[in-house]
């Protein structure tokens, strides 16, 4: 009997065990495409999406007075993401916080 590739492929994530690494790697791509929508091209370079786990995303952030147009716009950064994790084929999850950490370039 043959199943949609959707359900094929979450069955063989779930089995391998390597959903969370896929998800952590779709989430961190997906960073730069938001803050881009969100706040504009010059600041995409100016932050870092480090890690994703256990519904927490790590960020550097490389521009003080940025920082504080990120925590703006944190609700609209957050609802973006999870839009896409809660149609992930992975396994569906949902953003609960994002962390800045203020580096220096």
């Amino acid at each position: 009997m043959f199943k949609p590739l959707f359900r094929f492929l979450r069955e063989r994530v779930k089995t391998y065990s390597f959903g969370d690494e896929i998800l952590a790697a779709q989430v961190l791509s997906l960073w730069e495409k938001i803050i881009e929508k969100e706040l504009g091209t010059k600041f995409v370079s100016q932050t870092k999406a480090v890690y994703f786990r256990d519904s927490t995303l790590q960020v550097l952030v490389f521009n003080s007075s940025l920082l504080q147009e990120l925590k703006l716009k944190e609700p609209e950064i957050k609802n973006s993401i999870n839009y896409f994790l809660k149609r992930s084929f992975v396994s569906p999850q949902e953003l609960k916080r994002i962390n800045y950490k203020i580096r220096k370039l």
